[in-house]
């Protein structure tokens, strides 16, 4: 690997040619499903953009794999990877059809490795045996794993996933599809037949699924129940692509549809009736040889010789004369297939494409028949409670006293004043309870700059943070509406994230009462209500200057109150350090030496991560309180607001057990 600079953004480049021995291309997208029992759903997007994902084995030198040994470390995790997307390179005279905000073009060197690899951010015009390839930003899903072939050359599987801004994902040109009949008076599109394999087709079988089965007792039978459901097909196509070009097609194809949310027409390859005739132009009337095996499906499509298609709806069957919305125009019997169509939509958000021997590519592809959204059922609404839903995205808004972050779970920015920024959030469930506002979800983000969540971590926030959720189309954010509030709690950072839990605005009558102890320490700590002091103005800044472990020293101390009190030894135990931005780490301090010349040591509890190798300004110290009347008065200043009971005394005297003399003097 190589290392180079992109978007003023430091990554590792992975320039190793596939040896053809196994590649294989994942397209994948984000979006939601709910299923009923009948087997009526409803499905909707939650991104624009497919994400996808790439493995090949490289066969390279061991030259050159032990040159990039030493950064392989790195190459897997810390900094992003730059690969390029091989099934859609091109070289000389031939023209791009996927693009990328970042390509290379080279030659392959005998190493196995691309070389004199010139980066570029347009389209960019190889010549002679060169070839340019449009280069995705990701990373690699597990190091790479090495096998020794010779003492000459080693092989390995390259993993990676694309990750990055929207402004990098891949660019698929626009296609212009087949229209067949309208679903809910939605245009809903064929299938492309020039990317099916007749011969790779399977029409699956019609089937049910069980939703209940138990079984009781200790017979042989078992207890079942089955929901009402219509009978569909589940065809699978194994499709080729010749070249970068249909691969273009079925990725628009894939994109357009948002996975499996959109349904499409497919001719399902079963011929299970014939025309009996030649059909005449201007008559919508066709005769076929035996127009009960079309069942109840009512969407048939005319297959012709020079692969084109036809399609209509079957208004009305009289015997075998089938009378359709509109004429086909004249058809042969003789030379003409009529075959049912299928609305059907894929039966998973991912595609894998497998390009072993680069430009023919192949992939399988399952599908799912939707027969309830044909014609939508009574009680249904289209786009409501079945069928497509409107796309919808996430926004979460952070409020803490003055200060509000907004940031949404799509893989876009939206929106301007605010500008709801693109961040690695999510939520879960929303759990509801009987009291109308008690409600909870949790929430779980990446750890990045401003992350509110990191800053409550770190307590540098003084003020209760509350979090509200919106819902809205990406295409109308000033519509968008709330679906929860509610404040945080909780927060804790896991394995490079941050979570927390979200309590709705009735858990506030939860909390613990705050009340008065008769105890000889104060009832308030240092910037609550009851002490009357701001934290503030007791909050010290310096530089941090050097670390040894837990010890950190500081200098140019300064405080709100202008010249710096008498800072003996120890004047910040039991208090703590906040580590500037973008750390905030907040430290508990064990002891500190004294102030001498502006400049003194403390012991904090850990050490600080990253440690501190240049001067780090405007750390925070805050002084600790023990709760003394003594403390209140002589170090704050503050005796006044003292919220304990000095002279209490231990017990009530009444209540002191009488103590048994227990001296050895002898009797008189």
């Amino acid at each position: 690997m190589t290392t180079v600079t992109l978007d003023s953004e430091s990554r590792q480049a992975c320039l190793w040619v596939p040896d053809g021995r196994g590649m294989t291309l994942r397209a994948s997208v984000e979006t939601d499903k709910e299923r009923g029992l009948t087997g009526r759903e409803t499905r909707r997007a939650l991104s624009s953009t497919l994400r996808l994902g790439l493995e090949y084995t490289v066969t390279i030198s061991t030259a050159l794999y032990a040159a990039q040994r030493e950064t392989s470390h790195t190459s897997s995790g810390e900094l992003p990877v730059q690969v390029p997307l091989w099934p859609a390179g091109f070289g000389a005279g031939e023209s791009a059809t996927l693009e990328t905000k970042h390509w290379v073009t080279g030659t392959q060197g005998e190493a196995g490795a691309l070389s004199s690899g010139t980066w570029a951010t347009s389209t960019p015009t190889p010549t002679g045996s060169q070839v340019s390839v449009p280069t995705m930003r990701g990373y690699l899903t597990q190091p790479v794993d090495w096998d020794l072939l010779d003492p000459r050359w080693v092989r390995g599987q390259v993993r990676f996933d694309e990750a990055g801004p929207a402004d990098e994902a891949v660019t698929i040109p626009s296609e212009t599809w087949t229209p067949g009949p309208t679903v809910a008076g939605v245009t809903t599109y064929v299938f492309p037949l020039e990317l099916l394999d007749f011969k790779a087709t399977d029409p699956g079988a019609n089937s049910v699924t069980v939703e209940f089965s138990q079984r009781i007792g200790f017979g042989r039978d078992v207890a079942r129940h089955v929901y009402p459901q219509l009978a569909v097909r589940n065809p699978q196509h194994t499709l080729t692509l010749n070249g970068p070009t249909a691969l273009s097609k079925l990725l628009r194809w894939f994109s357009d549809h948002t996975g499996s949310v959109k349904p499409f027409w497919i001719p399902v390859w079963t011929e299970e009736m014939r025309l009996a005739s030649n059909t005449s132009s201007g008559s919508a009337n066709v005769t076929l040889n035996n127009a009960t095996a079309l069942g109840s499906y009512r969407r048939v499509a005319f297959l012709l010789t020079d692969g084109s298609i036809i399609t209509r709806n079957v208004l009305s069957i009289a015997g075998n004369v089938l009378t359709l919305d509109s004429s086909p125009g004249t058809l042969a019997a003789a030379s003409t297939a009529i075959i049912t169509l299928a609305l059907v939509r894929f039966a998973a958000d991912t595609i894998t494409i497998r390009a072993d021997k680069l430009p023919v590519m192949t992939t399988t592809v399952g599908l799912v028949e939707i027969r309830e959204e044909v014609s939508t059922p009574s009680g249904e609404t289209a786009g409501t409670t079945i069928g497509v839903l409107d796309p919808v995205v996430y926004l979460y808004e952070f409020t803490a006293g003055a200060e509000s972050w907004t940031f949404t779970s799509h893989d876009a920015d939206l929106g301007t004043s605010p500008t709801w920024t693109a961040k690695q959030i999510e939520h879960g469930d929303i759990t509801q309870s009987t009291a109308i506002d008690k409600t909870s979800v949790s929430l779980k983000t990446g750890i990045w700059t401003d992350n509110p969540l990191l800053r409550s971590v770190a307590g540098t926030l003084w003020e209760r943070m509350t979090l509200t959720i919106y819902e809205a189309d990406p295409t109308d954010i000033a519509g968008k509406e709330a679906i929860f509030t509610g404040h945080v709690r909780g927060v804790k950072r896991r394995s490079g994230s941050l979570q927390a839990t979200i309590d709705g605005a009735a858990a506030v009558f939860d909390r613990v009462i705050p009340r008065t102890l008769m105890q000889t320490r104060d009832n308030w700590a240092l910037g609550e209500d009851g002490n009357g002091l701001d934290v503030a103005d007791w909050t010290f800044t310096g530089t941090a200057t050097s670390q040894a472990d837990e010890v950190v020293t500081l200098d140019t101390l300064a405080w709100p109150g202008g010249a710096l009190p008498t800072l003996a030894a120890n004047y910040f135990a039991l208090g703590y350090a906040v580590r500037p931005a973008p750390n905030y780490a907040r430290i508990p301090i064990i002891s500190s030496t004294a102030e001498s010349g502006g400049s003194l040591t403390v012991t904090l509890a850990y050490a600080p991560s990253p440690a501190v190798t240049t001067s780090e300004v405007l750390w925070q110290l805050i002084p600790g309180y023990d709760g003394t009347i003594e403390t209140a008065e002589d170090k704050f200043a503050n005796g006044d607001n003292f919220g304990g009971f000095p002279f209490v005394p231990i017990a009530a005297p009444n209540l002191i057990a009488v103590k048994r003399n227990s001296g050895n003097a002898g009797k008189k």
